[in-house]
């Protein structure tokens, strides 16, 4: 992957901005600490599912993943453990996210 692959759809964003597009409230895109990335030639499911073991390793410092239909999203917080959400269509996804850890891993894992 070469970096005319990597898209951030989303980087810093003004209070302003952030609020005109119903963003969280303490977002940390407003800090610059968070990314909304795509990579060519991965889906997000993939992508989230490559980056979300780094992170475990501390191969990579993030320690907010979100999935979403068209991207990831990543940021740093101080918290110790990661913290994931999930805002997609994908059903399957979405019931083991509410219900069966193990079998959210293997669907985002493989």
């Amino acid at each position: 992957v070469g970096r005319e692959d990597v898209t951030i759809v989303s980087g810093y964003r003004s209070p302003a901005y952030n609020e005109k597009i119903d963003g969280a409230k303490k977002s940390k895109h407003m800090t610059a600490e968070a990314a909304d990335i795509k990579i060519k030639g991965f889906t997000p499911k993939v992508l989230f599912g490559k980056v979300y073991p780094w992170c475990q390793a501390g191969t990579l410092k993030f320690k907010g993943l979100g999935l979403y239909d068209g991207w990831i999203h990543v940021d740093v917080r101080e918290e110790s453990r990661i913290t994931t959400w999930f805002d997609t269509s994908d059903k399957a996804i979405l019931a083991a996210s509410k219900s069966d850890k193990s079998k959210l891993l293997k669907l985002l894992l493989g």
